[in-house]
Parts: C-alpha cells; structure tokens; sequence
C-alpha cells in the first residue's frame, strides 16, 4: 500500500507544484496545504471512528454469536470447543493434553 502511495503523492505533488506556475512560494505552500488538510481530515477521522480496543474481536464474537442464537442457527459447534465443554481429563493445573482436546 505505501508504494502506492507514494507513486500516488509523487505525482499529485508535481501536479500542485506546476499549478503554481512561476510563483515559487505558491509551489512550497500548496503541497503544505494539501497535506494539512489531509492530516486534519485523517484526525477527524479517528474522533468519529468507535472505540477499537484490545477486546473489541472477542465483544463482536459474542455478539454474532447472540445474532445467529436470536436468529435460529446452531452454535453448538462454532468455534473451539473449551476444555470445560468437553469430556477430557486434566491434570492438576487444569492442562489438558493437545490429543486429547482435537483428537488423534
């Protein structure tokens, strides 16, 4: 994506800069103002934009879960299955071996 870009802003930086014609100043201060007003637009962007925090994929899975339970689907084999929810021993520490868990 950033080579993109950059093929992208080369272009669009020369292009500003021969807008200006002959004014040399106007041919530093356009590209200043484009890039300005991108960054302010991008900041815009991320005051509008929800909360995406640490935890946002496990909510949204529970929350399609809940979707597709409300809805009539069956989620009883969606996803991994907890050490809880099946029926293998552990040992002490609540470990539970890999073959067991998913099978041979």
């Amino acid at each position: 994506m950033g080579k993109i870009g950059a093929f992208a802003g080369s272009y669009a930086l020369d292009a500003l800069q021969k807008a200006a014609g002959d004014d040399e100043i106007a041919a530093g201060r356009n590209p200043f103002f484009v890039a300005s007003t991108l960054a302010f637009v991008a900041a815009g962007l991320v005051l509008l934009l929800p909360h995406i925090g640490q935890d946002t994929i496990d909510q949204e899975d529970i929350r399609f879960r809940e979707y597709l339970t409300a809805n009539g689907y069956d989620t009883s084999s969606m996803g991994l299955k907890s050490a809880d929810a099946t029926s293998t021993e552990s040992d002490d520490n609540g470990v539970v071996p890999v073959e067991q868990t998913y099978g041979k």
